[in-house]
């Protein structure tokens, strides 16, 4: 009887093992998710601040030339 007990709790202890790994790949794959988008955001932001300055600098530059 004991070596029965022994051998199922060693099989929830590994099948607890796979469920707390499994969380911890979630985990990782979200932050990672969200990094990636923070990145993103980020980018977007400095990409359309660049575009409205080019976009400044032409319009002065066409007034200057007329």
């Amino acid at each position: 009887m004991l070596f029965k007990y022994s051998l199922l709790n060693t099989a929830f202890s590994f099948r607890g093992l796979r469920v707390e790994m499994k969380n911890k790949q979630n985990i990782f794959r979200n932050l990672k998710r969200h990094t990636d988008g923070m990145f993103t955001s980020d980018l977007t932001n400095y990409l359309d601040k660049m575009k409205a300055k080019n976009f400044v600098e032409w319009l002065a530059t066409i007034k200057q030339q007329e």
